[in-house]
């Protein structure tokens, strides 16, 4: 997995990653919103998952 891009959001994390796709013969990428530990409940962590290689 690579890391395209990571950036400070509202005390999380925000990033870009790609991967190899055997299934769609290519590159892959995604983005995830990753909220700071103490926003989601305790041992829990808040995560929202982009599939963004699907938007022209």
């Amino acid at each position: 997995m690579e890391i395209k891009s990571e950036n400070a959001c509202f005390g999380g994390t925000q990033g870009v990653y790609a991967h190899a796709s055997d299934s769609c013969g290519g590159e892959m990428t995604f983005g995830l919103v990753s909220a700071r530990r103490g926003q989601a409940r305790p041992g829990a962590r808040a995560v929202v998952f982009v599939r963004s290689d699907l938007y022209p």
